[in-house]
């Protein structure tokens, strides 16, 4: 291949790509309609060129119909040929008139005949082509002198005669000869003029129609070439709007129109994939968010910013002692009275709301009672960031082992662990409370102080098994011995105390109020005791110490009725004081 071959490839190349980014740069409509456009054009120019055609044929028709037309031209060289001829006969006869008088009439009348013809055939010569102007000039001349000469010298005329004789024969030649030419041009220009009438519906109509059919093919081969690319993104939009983002080859790459609309919808399915694999995300993180509430072990609740139950696991179920149909749609409101109105405390339920909306920072922490139930009732505000519209959480704990656990440990602090009755720290804080109410009341009240006999011999020859059960049934019986409305407690070991109180304001009443409760503790006590297997005889000794309001401290109290025991006890008489 050739140096030039090769260059001229090559800028033929590159003109096609100019001619194609100019192409695909160029806006779709403009595309569209540029072709046809084009084609217009074409059918446009080739009308024009037909009419302007028909109209110089027509022009040229005009013109060839004029008076110095062929036809009318043949017609003048026809009254030409026949002037000349009839010349021709007169000059003849001039020239055969005999001298006389009679003959001078007749050559008068053949002159005037003759001149009238000759200013007859002079103005149809002026009306031809100059050449035979002339030549009739030349033989108008000769017959002029031919008559001339006839009136004075007839040899003369008759020889001029002659001549214009030859000379009308050389004439005559030349206008037949002009006549045919004449006709045969005529004949040409006819041809030529019916040519002329037929090329215009000959050629230019069937050329306006062949570029016709090529605009149309034109437009619809440009349609189909601009819109092809949006029979790919009509079906991809389709596909994105029902959530497939697998679109492929969209032709984004494209300068044009349709490369913008491809490079939109690609961008739009950036962002459907996007989304998808947010909303994914969004699934994945509400699975696992339901999937931890559901395994923590508190009963936790969800409710929108309409303050309605969207969310809830199983322990929030068992909780609430509702099923779960009832709970659905829940309105949070509504399930809190429902918890505080079980438990009876709605006005102080109200105002830990009211503090709590007026807190929006702080931590709605209540606690109820729902049937065996204690509940802890903890809730929290949801921010609208990290919740469309915002929401409420609600956790519910189960308190019920830990009050359990609370009670026992009170009672424990508080009670004796083997006779559930109360020790001494409780005994002791009663007895404060008696000598108050007894100051106030200006009524007496006695403290009886119990010791066991023969305990340690139990122990020592029965176990701990038998004092503990010994022990057991003194709390009992002096529960049944003592009054309803006093304490009855255990100090340790197998000391116990009776707490009573109202015993009058007259101190000698007083104590004989507790002598007489004494009396009946001890027909108590000293029965047989069964224990288990074992038939125990046992007794106690009891000292009484009778108090008024604040004349003795508590522990002076109880060391009193102490010391009244053990006096009891030395002396085995009566009831210690």
């Amino acid at each position: 291949m050739s140096r030039r071959t090769l260059r001229l490839r090559v800028r033929c190349r590159a003109l096609a790509d100019a001619v194609r980014r100019f192409w695909c740069g160029c806006p779709l409509a403009l595309r569209m309609l540029a072709v046809p456009m084009l084609c217009m054009v074409l059918l446009t120019g080739g009308l024009a060129a037909g009419w302007n055609h028909a109209r110089q044929v027509q022009q040229q028709a005009v013109a060839l119909r004029e008076p110095a037309s062929a036809a009318m031209r043949n017609a003048a060289l026809q009254r030409l040929q026949a002037g000349l001829a009839q010349m021709q006969v007169d000059v003849h006869r001039l020239a055969s008139v005999e001298p006389g008088s009679g003959g001078q009439m007749l050559a008068a009348m053949l002159r005037t005949r003759l001149r009238q013809d000759s200013r007859q055939v002079q103005l149809l010569a002026h009306e031809l082509e100059p050449f035979l102007e002339q030549r009739i000039s030349a033989y108008q001349a000769q017959v002029e002198l031919a008559v001339s000469q006839m009136s004075g010298d007839p040899a003369a005329g008759r020889v001029a005669a002659e001549l214009a004789a030859a000379r009308y024969a050389a004439l005559r030649n030349a206008v037949a000869v002009r006549l045919e030419a004449e006709q045969r041009k005529a004949q040409a220009a006819q041809a030529e003029l019916d040519a002329m009438l037929d090329k215009p519906y000959g050629v230019y109509w069937p050329l306006a129609l062949a570029l016709a059919t090529l605009a149309a093919l034109s437009a619809v081969v440009s349609a189909w070439l601009s819109l092809r690319p949006l029979h790919r993104l009509a079906p991809a939009m389709t596909r994105l709007a029902g959530g497939d983002t697998q679109l492929g080859d969209l032709g984004a790459h494209r300068q044009d129109d349709l490369g913008a609309m491809a490079a939109a919808v690609a961008v739009f399915q950036r962002n459907a994939l996007e989304l998808h694999h947010t909303q994914q995300a969004l699934q994945a993180a509400e699975s696992q968010l339901a999937s931890v509430i559901q395994a923590m072990p508190n009963g936790v609740a969800v409710f929108d910013s309409a303050q309605r139950l969207v969310l809830f696991n199983e322990p929030f179920v068992q909780l609430v002692q509702l099923p779960r149909a009832a709970l659905a749609g829940q309105r949070w409101v509504e399930l809190a009275l429902r918890m505080t109105q079980a438990d009876g405390d709605t006005a102080e339920w109200e105002h830990a709301v009211n503090c709590w909306f007026d807190s929006p920072g702080r931590t709605l922490r209540h606690e109820v009672r729902l049937g065996q139930h204690w509940l802890l009732f903890a809730c929290n505000r949801i921010d609208g960031r990290n919740m469309k519209g915002g929401g409420l959480v609600l956790v519910l704990t189960d308190l019920t082992r830990r009050k359990q656990m609370e009670e026992e440990l009170r009672q424990l602090a508080l009670n004796d662990a083997l006779t559930r009755l109360p020790n001494r720290r409780l005994f002791m804080d009663r007895l404060a409370h008696a000598a108050q109410a007894s100051q106030r009341r200006h009524s007496h009240g006695a403290v009886l102080f119990i010791d066991l006999n023969k305990f340690k011999q139990l122990n020592d020859q029965h176990g701990h098994e038998a004092g503990d059960l010994l022990l057991m049934e003194v709390a009992h019986r002096l529960l049944l011995a003592a009054r309803a409305s006093d304490t009855v407690a255990r100090l340790g070991g197998d000391e116990f105390v009776v707490l009573a109180e109202g015993l009058g304001e007259d101190r000698g009443q007083a104590e004989a109020a507790a002598a007489l409760l004494a009396e009946k503790l001890h027909e108590a006590l000293d029965a047989p005791y069964l224990l288990g297997a074992l038939l125990h005889h046992g007794s106690a000794s009891i000292g009484v110490s009778v108090f008024m309001g604040g004349e003795m401290d508590p522990a002076a109290i109880l060391r009193e009725a102490d010391a009244a025991m053990y006096r009891y006890k030395t002396h085995h008489t009566g009831h210690g004081m």
